[in-house]
């Protein structure tokens, strides 16, 4: 079954955008996400009657999701690395949002703490 791959790697640049003629598209999405494991991968059918559809994040990602739960990588350094920003302005609103949605989470857990006590 023919399939449209397009590859895009973490700055936003088309690795590659290509038909490929795969036996089974899980697999092959799978298999171009090991070849390419800092990269987006989407694959889908160019016969638009099937639904199937893959759209995988880096495989890498993953990783450095899993160093950020371990507290080996700083959730800034992952943000500047997998989401290369170059304008200041959109970094702090961001930081900004994670402030706030801490505070919040900081509130509710504060809270429930407190309902437990009583």
């Amino acid at each position: 079954m023919l399939a449209h791959l397009i590859i895009v790697d973490r700055f936003g640049k088309t690795v590659k955008n290509t038909v490929v003629d795969p036996a089974n598209l899980e697999r092959a999405a799978h298999k171009f996400s090991e070849l390419f494991p800092e990269c987006w991968i989407s694959l889908m059918p160019q016969d638009k009657s099937s639904n199937e559809m893959y759209s995988l994040c880096p495989k890498l990602m993953k990783r450095d999701e899993d160093r950020i739960a371990n507290d080996d990588m700083t959730f800034d350094d992952y943000h500047e690395y997998w989401y290369p920003v170059k304008s200041s302005k959109i970094q702090e609103a961001l930081h900004q949002e994670l402030k706030a949605a801490e505070a919040e989470f900081t509130t509710e857990d504060e809270e429930d703490y407190e309902a437990l006590e009583n």
